[in-house]
């Protein structure tokens, strides 16, 4: 009633509508003689309302036409139909076979329209949205229900890839119960008993397309109509799908508070080879997958000097696997390179797979960028400062040959991020340590000097590094002699002004590179001043 009904003749041909092309159209008109005589009730019925029937006795040549009855009278009554072409000739002919009834019913109400989306998690995670369902949509009427589910032709949108036939792009619906736990419903039966525990709905998207087929933030539509066993549809009920491109994951992130200024990210990478330094990620970054790249942004014909060792199919963080990692050459470590604490300019990217409509460059693959960043390939010894707790107290004995200690457990050291750092190695007490942390060592004695005005080398002393030793005590083992620098005197002046003495140390860096590190200054005084 009031709704209108389309009548067609022609064939689908994989999907696609296509009208007879042996005649040149046809119309509807009311079938009088199904009523019976001439002066039926039925009959006089039908005659009143043929009246106001729209689309009725009007020719069509585009293979269709919508009928509408209107009279409210007709409301629960049948009435006959008959087709009747046109040739292309102008004759009219009765098609054997083209006579139909129609049940006259309320039109159907629209139960609700719901909205639900289409998006994704990770490139191996998407989901479809649930939309909440309305305490009293599915009432008693359900009890009629004899075809549920059923797609109506609109609206009906479709999808369609390249040369491809179009399809649905909404396939069916889904419905779930309070706790959203899926409730299979296979017939009518199914659908009459369990629709009560509806709570959720949700699309269904077309399982012959997959997600290229969907274009990106557009909404599809669909409408679905159930009906009672006399074919009359009772409710309809339209649901959409809209695919919302998803932007890069929040999991994806750099440590918490690790870029100085939200920018800059400072490593200390380790040798990998003889000529490559590298640095894994997983020691400064969160959630890095096989879908995340990492990339020097380069100018035109630039080549980088910063390349990314992808983590591969490994999910699990291994933070000395140097899987994913940030690698260079080892010559951005000498600190006479030009290359020397230069920033990278760094962009990080998730790749969500073949989700997308064709896009230019990326075809159907879906790219996104996430934090952007400059990166600095740290020389580990280079940025280690010390201290001294106490400034050495130092008198310069008068003659040759004597010598004098500097306690090194005095000298404080840290590294760039604060962590204390020594100039020897610990390997015999319980509490153990590396000199420089296993990123340089004091190789020879030639690599401790003491400067003196004007940089003067070794003026008044030479000196070296002497490591502790060590006795037994109760069982266990003690320092006998606490790590120092000796301090050999060279020359024989007795008197003179103060002078402002430094230790250089030239720390050999697992690069391969000599560091040089002047020590804070002390002063040194004669034993008489004249």
């Amino acid at each position: 009633m009031n709704k209108p009904f389309t009548v067609a003749l022609g064939k689908f041909e994989q999907s696609e509508f296509k009208a007879s092309e042996n005649i040149r159209g046809f119309y509807v008109t009311i079938d009088y003689d199904r009523a019976g005589d001439s002066d039926s009730s039925e009959k006089v019925a039908w005659k009143k309302y043929a009246e106001t029937i729209k689309g009725l006795d009007t020719v069509t040549e585009t293979g269709s036409i919508d009928l509408t009855i209107t009279d409210a009278d007709a409301l629960t009554d049948y009435i006959c139909f008959r087709v009747y072409a046109v040739n292309h000739d102008g004759s009219l002919v009765d098609p054997d076979g083209k006579a139909f009834e129609v049940v006259v019913g309320e039109a159907a109400e629209e139960l609700a329209s719901y909205n639900c989306t289409w998006t994704w998690k990770s490139a191996l995670e998407n989901e479809i949205t649930l939309a909440p369902v309305a305490e009293d949509v599915f009432g008693d009427w359900v009890e009629n229900v004899a075809k549920a589910n059923q797609p109506l032709e609109a609206p009906a949108d479709t999808i369609i890839l390249g040369e491809e036939k179009a399809k649905p792009a909404i396939k069916g619906l889904q419905y779930y119960d309070e706790n959203k736990d899926e409730i299979v419903i296979s017939s009518a039966s199914d659908f009459r008993s369990k629709a009560k525990n509806i709570k959720y709905v949700s699309a269904v998207s077309n399982s012959a397309a997959n997600a290229t087929w969907y274009d990106n933030g557009k909404k599809y539509t669909q409408a679905f109509g159930f009906y009672n066993d006399r074919g009359q549809l009772l409710k309809t009920l339209t649901i959409s799908l809209t695919k919302v491109m998803p932007s890069f994951p929040a999991s994806i992130k750099p440590y918490t508070g690790i870029l100085q200024d939200g920018t800059l990210l400072k490593i200390y990478p380790k040798l990998d080879g003889d000529d490559d330094v590298v640095y894994d990620l997983d020691n400064v970054w969160h959630g890095i997958s096989k879908e995340t790249t990492f990339a020097q942004i380069l100018a035109d014909d630039e080549e980088a000097t910063v390349t990314y060792v992808g983590r591969g199919d490994n999910g699990e963080d291994d933070f000395s696997d140097n899987k994913p990692a940030l690698k260079a050459p080892k010559s951005i470590l000498d600190p006479e390179s030009e290359t020397f604490e230069t920033k990278f300019p760094m962009i990080v990217t998730y790749n969500y797979g073949e989700i997308s409509e064709w896009v230019k460059d990326l075809k159907y693959s879906w790219i996104v960028e996430g934090t952007n960043f400059d990166v600095v390939f740290g020389n580990y010894v280079h940025d280690c400062t010390f201290a001294w707790g106490t400034k050495p107290v130092l008198t310069y004995p008068g003659a040759t040959g004597v010598t004098q200690k500097i306690d090194v457990s005095n000298l404080k050291g840290k590294d760039w991020y604060g962590k204390a750092v020594q100039i020897y190695t610990e390997s015999t007490l319980e509490t153990k340590f590396d000199a420089f942390n296993e990123y340089g060592d004091i190789k020879d004695v030639k690599d401790i000097e003491v400067i003196t005005g004007n940089g003067e080398v070794n003026e008044f002393y030479t000196a070296k590094l002497v490591k502790p030793t060590y006795k037994d005590k109760d069982g266990k083992k003690v320092v006998d002699v606490p790590a120092h620098i000796l301090l050999t005197s060279t020359s024989t002046a007795s008197q003179g002004e103060p002078v402002e003495t430094i230790i250089r140390l030239k720390v050999t860096d697992i690069y391969g590179y000599k560091i040089v590190l002047d020590l804070p200054a002390f002063t040194m005084n004669f034993t008489s001043v004249k």
